[in-house]
């Protein structure tokens, strides 16, 4: 009676360090499926954003260069807005390059995040 007795003491400690286990395996899945929800709304959310600047932008760069080119009385004047026109351009181009960069940075750490186990309690 004594090894009976034992034997379904260990059994329930076992049970339960079962049930602990499966309860925290639900824990971080619902913590993994949370934080992609939170991460996916709030990089659309960033991007809308920046959509739309980068929009103004291009609209601000393209009214620039009609702005110049009807203001140009020769072809030098032409070559001049040109080549100014195409410089910010190129500033647009870099600046919405180092928002990419970024942004792959952002989403590598919070899927880091998102990966790493909480502390078990």
């Amino acid at each position: 009676m004594l090894n009976a007795d034992k034997t379904a003491s260990a059994g329930n400690a076992l049970g339960s360090d079962v049930v602990t286990y499966l309860n925290w395996l639900d824990f971080r899945a619902l913590g993994l499926v949370l934080g992609a929800h939170s991460v996916l709304l709030s990089e659309m959310q960033r991007a809308a954003l920046e959509l739309a600047e980068q929009m103004q932008t291009e609209m601000h760069i393209s009214n620039e260069l009609v702005r110049h080119m009807s203001e140009a009385h020769s072809v030098d004047d032409l070559k001049v807005a040109w080549l100014t026109c195409c410089q910010h351009q190129f500033d647009a181009f870099r600046q919405f390059n180092r928002w990419s960069f970024g942004h792959g940075e952002r989403m590598t750490t919070m899927a880091a995040r998102l990966f790493t186990p909480p502390p078990m309690s």
